[in-house]
Formats: structure tokens, sequence, C-alpha cells
């Protein structure tokens, strides 16, 4: 699960993912990844 999260994570931070569906299918699937791994955090999006 851990590196699911450390892919979507690189993938969010490449310069080319500018498709915003990708991007937020990418935050879905970080935040299930989260919650499975029970990781409730709150955190700022900017």
């Amino acid at each position: 699960m851990v590196e699911c999260i450390d892919t979507l994570i690189k993938h969010l931070n490449m310069p080319n993912a500018l498709w915003k569906d990708e991007r937020c299918a990418s935050m879905r699937f970080i935040a299930r990844s989260y919650k499975a791994l029970n990781v409730i955090t709150k955190r700022k999006c900017g």
C-alpha cells in the first residue's frame, strides 16, 4: 500500500501531470490508501 502512495505522489509531482481528472483520481486513490492504513490526518491543500 505504501508503494502505491509513493507512486501516486510521484505522479502528482510530475511537471506534465496537468490533467485535472487524472490528478483528482490520484488524490482519491491516495486518500483511500491512507484510509486503508488507518492513517487519517487533516492537511491543508494549497
